[in-house]
């Protein structure tokens, strides 16, 4: 079955945005007691970009309505999705329904990685200035891959 590649990418922003450097990162920072309580999905940015307590929650306060958004976002994709196999199945043509239903994936799409990348220029707006260009350089290429599909 193939997925959204978006969908894939929301789910590792509302989980952790970096959630494939937690192993390396985040282990010695549980054992850290001058940890408040930020989002454990995000202690990777201050670990791996050596951000203050302040910062963190700046940032915290942006990846929480964020990451609710990013759900609508990804039940919208999986809807959008669901709809066109439906709609293919069958099918000899592409129908003026199958056509609509593959402009609203695209909308959907588009909107998701505009939404991301201005997400993630607002996290960067938080961080100092080199490693604001680090964080966006990691992170914005994620953005513009959104939409596509894995195989």
């Amino acid at each position: 079955m193939k997925f959204s590649l978006i969908t894939v990418l929301i789910a590792a922003l509302t989980v952790g945005i970096g959630g494939f450097v937690w192993s390396a990162h985040l282990a010695p920072l549980e054992h850290s007691t001058d940890q408040k309580a930020v989002e454990p999905e995000l202690r990777w940015l201050r670990q791996e970009y050596g951000l203050s307590e302040s910062t963190m929650e700046r940032i915290a306060a942006k990846h929480r309505p964020y990451t609710a958004h990013c759900a609508r976002i990804a039940s919208a994709l999986n809807e959008s999705d669901a709809e066109m196999r439906r709609l293919v199945m069958g099918q000899t043509d592409i129908t003026p329904e199958l056509r609509k239903a593959m402009a609203q994936s695209v909308r959907i799409n588009e909107k998701c990685k505009q939404e991301m990348l201005e997400y993630l220029f607002s996290v960067a707006k938080e961080m100092p200035p080199d490693r604001a260009q680090r964080y966006l350089n990691r992170m914005a290429p994620l953005a513009l891959r959104a939409g596509e599909r894995l195989q």
